[in-house]
């Protein structure tokens, strides 16, 4: 077997797993909305993504900036229209 066959192969892998997780979730989400508010559901899945992503990303704190402060909040700003 090659390394183009074997990565075809876990490439459509890769993507049932995705379609399965993804698939998945929205029933989760719609039993979710069900009990909790949207608002709620929201800042909890953001919340606890942006405490992740700062953990993963620790030693880059050093080098933020304010400019990449403004240019996130802006971005926010948008993203929270948005939603």
């Amino acid at each position: 077997m090659t390394n183009k066959t074997l990565f075809q192969k876990s490439a459509k892998l890769f993507l049932l797993l995705a379609a399965l997780i993804w698939g998945s979730s929205f029933v989760i989400m719609k039993n979710t909305i069900d009990h909790l508010p949207t608002f709620y559901l929201l800042s909890i899945r953001f919340l606890t993504a942006g405490i992740l992503l700062s953990l993963v990303f620790l030693k880059r704190w050093k080098q933020l900036k304010k400019e990449y402060l403004w240019r996130g909040f802006l971005m926010g700003v948008f993203l929270f229209l948005a939603y």
